[in-house]
């Protein structure tokens, strides 16, 4: 296939399910880009760990969407599994370079041998990868909560991704088209992997990284929680941009559809954002409250002038109307009968 024809198919296939499969582009992007991060930034670079319910397509994006190069075993289908005893995983690590690994299904396992074998391995991989030059980017597959339960250290390591069985349908096409046409997307980055090495002997991509560092923070500002977080989702913006530019250089699309996708690549950044936010035990709380209130269907009350009958201790002598004047009133109530599940009271004050 040819550069355009070779892209213009990966985009075509992953739009539809954009949110959940561009995350997976810009991680293998950046395990590519680990020599430009070293020249230009010096920022240690994150993991993704994809979680969700089972069969939502987790695994196998990880495998057929974030992995191009092997190690010496010649298969790109080849995951390590997490509950596998540790000392297969320098096996595993070794000949990987700039690259990513698949580490699969991280979960409650009942089974205190399976558990602790999942959690020596992610330490061992933390100590023998993170931080070294060139040490492939981990891709981890786990049920919800997943996060919750590896080292605390982990936490400013991963960029969490959520899947859920929404645009189920479109994902598993996509599954189906690249277990057929496996050599699409890899075909897609062994052009990639020609542009970097053009671009990194002419220096080509400095101002780019340079304009990207000063556009993100107005894109999306550094959360409260320190900078590792916005490193982390500004590392994955960073390299999805430069297989943006890469995929209009190579005629795969053009330029109206590179600032579309930018566009929301950013938006699905921010709703990542809150996610890793949600990890700190401060940010629990209104994350579930946020998660609450982004369901319901609220209408605002509006202040006036209403009048009620007023009874008093059940004694026609005693009851009278009223006036109140700058209250919600019955606008306090919430409009059922219109579709609305809350109401927005502004101003305790005026109930």
């Amino acid at each position: 296939l040819a550069a355009s024809k070779a892209v213009r198919t990966l985009w075509e296939k992953l739009l539809p399910d954009f949110d959940t499969a561009a995350p997976f582009i810009a991680m293998q992007s950046l395990s590519l880009l680990q020599p430009l991060n070293q020249k230009y930034l010096h920022l240690p670079v994150p993991g993704l760990l994809s979680t969700g319910p089972y069969e939502c397509g987790k695994t196998v994006y990880s495998t057929y969407l974030g992995r191009i190069l092997t190690g010496r075993s010649g298969n790109l289908d080849d995951v390590f599994i997490l509950q596998t005893p540790p000392k297969k995983l320098e096996a595993a690590l070794s000949g990987l370079s700039d690259t990513t690994i698949v580490l699969d299904d991280s979960r409650a396992t009942p089974a205190d041998t399976l558990r602790r074998n999942v959690y020596a391995v992610l330490d061992s991989y933390a100590r023998l990868s993170f931080g070294t030059m060139g040490a492939p980017l981990p891709l981890i597959t786990g049920e919800a909560g997943s996060l919750n339960r590896m080292n605390k250290s982990w936490r400013s390591r991963l960029i969490e991704l959520i899947f859920s069985r929404d645009h189920l349908a479109v994902r598993k096409d996509a599954i189906s088209f690249f277990k057929s046409h496996p050599l699409v997307i890899r075909t897609a980055f062994c052009y990639f992997i020609q542009y970097l090495a053009a671009a990194f002997d002419q220096n080509q991509l400095e101002a780019l990284t340079r304009e990207t560092q000063r556009q993100f923070s107005t894109l999306l500002p550094s959360v409260e929680m320190g900078s590792r977080v916005s490193d982390n989702l500004f590392l994955s913006f960073w390299a999805f941009r430069i297989f943006l530019n890469f995929s209009k250089e190579c005629g795969g699309i053009t330029q109206k559809m590179v600032s579309d996708l930018e566009e929301k690549y950013v938006k699905m950044l921010q709703r990542l954002q809150k996610v890793q936010v949600s990890h700190g035990s401060d940010y629990e709380t209104l994350r579930i409250l946020d998660t609450i209130l982004n369901d319901l269907a609220i209408h605002q009350a509006q202040p006036g002038d209403y009048t009620y009958y007023e009874e008093r201790d059940w004694h026609p002598r005693f009851s009278s109307f009223h006036t109140w004047k700058g209250y919600y009133g019955h606008h306090s109530i919430i409009d059922v009968d219109h579709g609305f599940s809350g109401v927005l009271l502004a101003n305790s004050a005026l109930i």
